[in-house]
């Protein structure tokens, strides 16, 4: 089965078309409001609006209400949610039994071998190993190369390594968040999604199949 691909990051409108030009199989906004990244609702759904109906948007929280993850998704701000936090297990199934059966991400952040066995009895839908929610920080991929379930690789992935990191552990997905991103000012925050990069992402998971 052919790697899966996620653009995540998601913040201006603009670069949705970038998104839609590349034809990933998912895109993500954050909607923690904590982090730079972050977005609020009404953003989220004019990027859905503008995104390809056929790609589902993701959307990352941090330890968040959950009424407040219910809504995105029962209102359609986004078609899937990722949770990358310390959300409890209980957490999660009361997720799923309430969504209409829209999909959870569980991310886990790998900073040992002690979080493997976690990750892989979680009742997510899909487990997502990384260092942190957009970190940009590269995974040890040494600790996660005999996970004993699919998985999304993230943490420092570039077009350049991607295909390095497929070939090395055949993860299920990959997500790139800060490898699809340039930057314009002095700030760590002054990064913005670069048209070249994401279609360069797309196409070195296409091509290694």
């Amino acid at each position: 089965m052919s790697t899966k691909i996620k653009i995540c990051g998601l913040r201006r409108v603009e670069d949705v078309d970038f998104v839609n030009e590349a034809k990933p199989d998912y895109a993500g906004v954050m909607l923690c409001r904590r982090f730079w990244r972050g977005i609020d609702f009404e953003q989220a759904k004019l990027i859905r609006k503008r995104l390809d109906p056929n790609i589902p948007l993701v959307g990352v929280f941090v330890n968040d209400k959950f009424s407040d993850v219910l809504v995105a998704l029962r209102q359609g701000v986004v078609d899937m949610v990722q949770l990358h936090g310390t959300e409890s297990e209980e957490y999660i199934t009361s997720l799923q039994m309430m969504n209409y059966g829209k999909p959870v991400i569980k991310g886990c952040r790998v900073h040992s071998p002690d979080v493997i066995p976690y990750a892989e009895n979680s009742a997510a839908d899909h487990i997502l190993l990384d260092c942190g929610p957009v970190s940009g920080k590269a995974l040890d991929w040494n600790i996660v190369k005999n996970v004993k379930r699919d998985f999304f690789l993230a943490g420092g992935l570039t077009p350049d390594n991607l295909p390095k990191a497929i070939e090395a552990l055949r993860p299920w997905g990959v997500d790139l968040c800060s490898g699809t991103e340039v930057q314009v000012g002095p700030n760590p925050s002054d990064r913005i999604k670069d048209r070249k990069l994401i279609l360069d992402a797309v196409e070195a998971v296409r091509a290694y199949g």
